[in-house]
């Protein structure tokens, strides 16, 4: 192959436009959205938290059956914790998985809950240590509190996971305006020619590595794209240059120039980081501009 097509590249003035844009819309989206999925997340929690606190006499006869029996209950635990317990902390604490599960293992439900006990906030439940009876309105800060806080995670966590998925769907759209037909059940691409040409698919492992979204591209090259959202400089980092170009590199020593990877963004970017990783080889797209994307894909697999 001569001379393959490739997508744009972007001088560092470009970089500097579209990454102003994108953090424009970030703030802008933020704003607009306001306290409302706190809101709705700890009217949500709240429940399962007071449901925790009425079946434990306010956490003084924690039980195994009571807290590992329910997944929703252990969620609303691990939040009880100064400061709360990822479901990784709880895992490797309990010697075994525990999280998201309704059955547990006797020794490994002790475990959990022997954590949990030790992790437990003396601030928010002080009546624990004193064995004083505690008052309603401890109580009822106490719940007010955990519910906060598992809101806020919910928040966070829901938010990355909107986000990318919104990309995804949007990147999947233009794959299919483009009429590129989407390629369903496959997992893993050990051989590009494992996936047809003038098809895309989600969700796939390539080579080593999963890529968002794939195309196969009418010449036989595969691109992988990468969608990333990032909320702060410092997360792009990790995002992007850490990430699709660490993914890039496997590619591309596994496939060569077969491979072409790309990442559509959206969110907060710096631009030394954008321009580091379009030198390292990634192709840059805006989730705000995919028009250059939908260029590309359609003389690509015209």
């Amino acid at each position: 192959m001569r001379n393959p097509a490739l997508p744009p590249s972007y001088a560092v003035t470009d970089l500097e436009v579209q990454a102003g844009v994108a953090l424009d819309l970030f703030v802008h989206t933020r704003l607009a959205e306001g306290t409302g999925p706190y809101r709705r997340w700890f009217a949500r929690n709240r429940p399962l938290v007071a449901k925790l606190f009425a079946s434990t006499d306010n956490l003084r006869r924690l039980e195994i059956k009571t807290v590992c029996g329910a997944p929703a209950l252990l969620d609303a635990a691990r939040y009880l914790a100064g400061p709360p317990l990822s479901e990784d902390d709880l895992d490797t604490l309990s010697g075994g998985p525990v999280s998201k599960r309704s059955q547990v293992a006797a020794d490994v439900g002790a475990r959990a809950l022997t954590a949990l006990k030790a992790f437990l906030d003396p601030l928010r439940c002080p009546w624990l240590a004193s064995g004083a009876e505690p008052s309603s309105a401890d109580v009822r800060r106490a719940i007010d509190w955990t519910a906060s806080l598992w809101a806020v995670e919910k928040c966070r966590t829901s938010r990355r996971g909107q986000a990318s998925t919104a990309q995804e769907a949007e990147v999947a759209a233009l794959m299919q305006a483009a009429d590129i037909a989407e390629e369903t059940g496959l997992q893993r691409i050990v051989a590009l020619d494992d996936m047809p040409r003038r098809r895309f698919c989600r969700e796939v492992v390539l080579g080593s590595a999963k890529t968002d979204l794939g195309v196969r591209l009418a010449d036989g090259r595969f691109m992988a794209i990468e969608c990333k959202v990032s909320n702060s400089a410092l997360n792009s980092v990790k995002r992007l240059n850490r990430d699709v170009e660490g993914k890039a590199e496997g590619w591309r020593r596994r496939y060569g120039e077969q491979v072409v990877a790309a990442a559509v963004l959206s969110g907060v970017f710096r631009v030394g980081n954008l321009a580091q990783a379009q030198d390292a080889g990634v192709f840059l797209f805006w989730s705000h501009d995919l028009t250059p994307l939908r260029d590309f894909v359609r003389a690509a697999c015209g």
